[in-house]
């Protein structure tokens, strides 16, 4: 066994067990994310960032992973400085995809969270809210972003698409949305 196939084994071996011990036995919670780094961020607009120093556990064992893998795929049928060059390519942009990813989830997972900041907002009704029943309303958050969550009317008539609405509680999954133009609609009628 020659020394570049133990050095394949031994990181596709570290790409899949520190993550299986991670999922399965809770064991690098606190760490994992303790030590996720976020630098070298390249924003191209809205809520994409790549990250171009991926710098988390995860990262790091997928990179191990795809590397130990290609390396003894083509083992044998690359020169030995070309194998090595494109195993490190490969687990480098795979390893800033993940990490890229998992930046994005965490942002949206942090974006809808605060349902205190959106009580007594205004937004837009994306799906028209039927009467007595469910729509969705979009809301742009202090971040800059929107979130959308489905609505019922607060007096159970019907809101069209593209109406303003005011949020005026939350019922459990759901917010419960009035009229911006609520006394207009009503003597309309």
């Amino acid at each position: 066994m020659s020394t570049f196939h133990t050095i394949c084994l031994a990181c596709m071996v570290i790409g899949i067990i520190i993550p299986f011990l991670s999922i399965v036995l809770n064991l690098f919670d606190g760490f994992a994310d303790f030590i996720s780094i976020d630098l070298l961020q390249l924003d191209f607009g809205g809520d994409f960032y790549l990250d171009f120093l991926p710098f988390s556990v995860n990262s790091i064992c997928l990179g191990a992973l795809l590397f130990g893998g290609f390396g003894f795929l083509f083992e044998n049928k690359l020169p030995f400085p070309v194998l090595i060059v494109i195993g490190l390519v490969i687990a480098y942009i795979a390893a800033v995809i993940l990490q890229s990813a998992v930046g994005r989830l965490k942002r949206i997972e942090n974006f809808a969270a605060d349902k205190n900041e959106i009580l007594m907002r205004e937004g837009i009704v994306s799906n028209t809210i039927p009467n007595g029943g469910v729509g969705a309303v979009s809301i742009k958050i202090s971040t800059g972003s929107n979130v959308s969550y489905p609505a019922k009317a607060y007096d159970g008539k019907e809101i069209r698409q593209d109406k303003k609405v005011k949020i005026v509680q939350f019922d459990g999954d759901y917010v419960i949305v009035q009229s911006s133009t609520y006394l207009e609609d009503k003597y309309d009628a």
